[in-house]
């Protein structure tokens, strides 16, 4: 009885080790990451009383923009890109 106390011991801890597995570090560094620099915008309104409003976002070292109008709760931004 003993030796199958043993045994089934050893064949928990050997199942413990074996299923473990390394995790991949999904960590991303930011220490490299610099931030965007000269940020602006530019605003073409339309004088014929359409109420069309182009809205022209730059900075230096961004690749993407997020817009949020602010004139709906809940809203999804508007995706602005240099792809």
């Amino acid at each position: 009885m003993k030796r199958l106390k043993q045994s089934a011991l050893f064949a928990f801890i050997l199942l413990a080790v074996i299923s473990c597995k390394k995790e991949e570090d999904t960590n991303i560094l930011i220490d490299d990451v610099i931030a965007p620099s000269n940020v602006s915008a530019r605003f073409d309104i339309t004088q014929d009383n359409t109420g069309l409003v182009t809205i022209l976002p730059s900075a230096d070292g961004v690749a993407k923009y997020l817009i949020l109008f602010g004139d709906t709760v809940g809203e999804t931004p508007t995706e602005f890109g240099l792809f």
